[in-house]
């Protein structure tokens, strides 16, 4: 046999087969389709089932979580520059300095309140030392006759309706009570009884006898 032949039969045969194939594969049943493998989904609690099953809102007028819109504002209002204009005509540092003084004449400081007290204390002591001087008027005694007729002793002088002092006067005598004038003085009437004494300087009457 020469080699078409050969050739001839090798065709025929793979024809051959090629068909039988071909009916194999028509007459042979359909099969089944596998079902997918699902993994087990772990247990959800029941107070937790309605919200792991809901599906998010996905319509247009959904709000968003209240936590997320309370922060949003804080979060604006951080990011938010410094305003180009006073807030209530006035800027925020000229606000701040307004508090700053009123709590300050409300709670003054400590130093503060020290150096005001001296201040009042050297102006007293100023004008104390610079007022013209005038001694001090005390009674020790007051003898009242009646009918205008008295004598009383007054910073170591027996003092009469015909004799008066040079430094005041008594213009009345009623009972254990003398009314004094000093001349030129400020505040210089005033009323003593026995062992007190008018202070010129303070411009007071005090219990005791102070020369």
């Amino acid at each position: 046999m020469n080699r078409s032949g050969i050739s001839m039969i090798v065709a025929m045969f793979a024809l051959t087969m090629a068909s039988g194939l071909a009916r194999a594969a028509d007459t042979a049943p359909a099969t089944a389709p596998v079902p997918a493998v699902v993994p087990a989904s772990p247990a959800v609690p029941a107070d937790q089932a309605a919200t792991a099953i809901a599906p998010a809102s996905t319509a247009p007028n959904a709000q968003a979580p209240a936590v997320a819109a309370d922060a949003q504002p804080a979060a604006d209002a951080a990011k938010s520059p410094k305003p180009p204009y006073p807030l209530l005509f006035l800027w925020p540092e000229e606000s701040a300095a307004i508090d700053q003084a009123i709590s300050e004449r409300d709670h003054p400081p400590a130093t503060e309140v020290r150096a005001k007290a001296q201040a009042q204390e050297e102006a007293a002591a100023a004008a104390y030392n610079s007022g013209p001087h005038l001694p001090n008027v005390y009674v020790s005694a007051i003898l009242d006759f009646g009918d205008g007729d008295w004598t009383v002793w007054a910073n170591g002088l027996r003092v009469t309706p015909a004799q008066q002092s040079p430094l005041f006067h008594i213009v009345a005598v009623r009972g254990n009570a003398v009314d004094i004038v000093v001349p030129g003085a400020e505040g210089g009437r005033f009323v003593l009884q026995p062992f007190q004494t008018w202070r010129s300087r303070q411009k007071d009457v005090v219990e005791g006898i102070f020369p």
